[in-house]
């Protein structure tokens, strides 16, 4: 029995429609207001934040966990504190920065003959401050939402930048920011988790306990 023209037409729309339905993205993220998310995450000053950080690398045996402490001290101002497993501080104030470890002398220099680096630390700096304004100088941003988290993509506008680092990534929910990924061109992969002072250090593969912290509702 032959079918109509109708008929065909009609199977051919039904697929059509399948096909679109199975290969549409579900519609379960959205666009949010960058801007907005960071005016809310803005602390008063000054603030810090005990972290656990996680780096992965094809060069490394295994994954390398440092601790320490993340001080935001007004626009551009930052204190990273390494506790463990060697005692490190890294101080910016502008484009001048200070390194030390241990007792060791304080090593100053120019921030903006590291891009890269510059531009790592004027991202933290700015989710830390809430400052939309100082991000936007150095990356493009973008707000993904779904449901009560949320990730800031950053994308560094510096050509010179981008050929080392990728992107960063802070990922958070209701409560603030959680993750600060910094994901490199080469292709490893730091993540800062933000954390208390009584956080059970992962010892081994920490792939587990960063899907967790990062991913809390």
């Amino acid at each position: 029995m032959m079918n109509s023209p109708e008929q065909r037409r009609g199977r051919v729309s039904a697929s059509l429609l399948l096909i679109v339905l199975l290969t549409a993205p579900a519609a379960t993220k959205a666009v949010g207001d960058a801007g907005n998310l960071l005016r809310k995450m803005a602390p008063k000053t000054p603030a810090t934040h005990g972290f656990v950080e996680v780096r992965q690398s094809r060069l490394l045996r295994r994954p390398s966990i440092s601790t320490g402490t993340l001080e935001y001290r007004g626009p551009g101002q930052l204190v990273k504190s390494v506790l463990k497993p060697v005692e490190r501080r890294f101080e910016v104030d502008g484009t001048v920065a200070r390194l030390s470890q241990g007792t060791g002398p304080v090593r100053n220099f120019d921030l903006g003959n590291v891009p890269e680096l510059s531009a790592i630390f004027a991202g933290i700096s700015g989710i830390m401050g809430g400052d939309e304004a100082a991000i936007r100088k150095v990356f493009n941003l973008s707000l993904e939402e779904h449901g009560s988290r949320w990730t800031l993509r950053m994308v560094p506008l510096d050509t010179k930048v981008l050929r080392r680092i990728r992107a960063l990534e802070v990922r958070g929910n209701a409560n603030g920011a959680q993750c600060i990924d910094v994901l490199e061109a080469s292709g490893a992969t730091s993540t800062m988790v933000l954390v208390d002072d009584h956080v059970a250090i992962p010892t081994t593969d920490p792939t587990a306990w960063l899907e967790s912290k990062c991913t809390s509702p």
